[in-house]
């Protein structure tokens, strides 16, 4: 059985449209036969969205992003499922779309790089790719990192 792999890319950083390269070429690359790829866009608002259109990088050239749904995951620990967001189908209903094996984080700057997506992903138990918390907080203050390295 595929492991589902929720590729996470965009964010409220200055490096947005980098993450969005950066999402795109996992999604190209990532090996379908050991992986299902389920992208998840972090807009400039930091609305959390997904749909079919996010698997092509010309629809985001062209505009072409009508099918996205906002989405939420669980605050709680082992629930690694993806929500429809409560205003999409009312608030005491819940609507799964997916569940999630791992994240692959490709949120580029202020929260991705820093520690602050990887804290989240630590909080609701789900497994993820790269860096911890620690490392990548400091991997991206570069006096620290200086500190740390002496």
């Amino acid at each position: 059985m595929k492991k589902k792999v929720a590729i996470i890319f965009g964010g409220r950083s200055v490096e947005h449209e980098v993450s969005v390269i950066t999402g795109m070429q996992v999604m190209e690359n990532i090996d379908r036969d050991k992986y299902e790829p389920i992208p998840i866009y972090i807009d400039k608002h930091g609305k959390w969205l997904t749909g079919e259109s996010l698997r092509e990088f010309k629809n985001f050239q062209d505009n072409n992003l009508n099918d996205l749904q906002e989405i939420v995951f669980s605050a709680n620990a082992d629930d690694h499922n993806i929500y429809l967001h409560p205003e999409s189908i009312g608030l005491f209903r819940k609507k799964v779309i997916d569940r999630v094996d791992i994240v692959f984080p490709t949120v580029h700057g202020t929260n991705g790089e820093d520690g602050t997506i990887q804290g989240l992903f630590e909080l609701m138990n789900i497994p993820y790719v790269g860096a911890g918390v620690l490392a990548a907080s400091v991997g991206m203050d570069k006096i620290l990192m200086k500190d740390v390295f002496k």
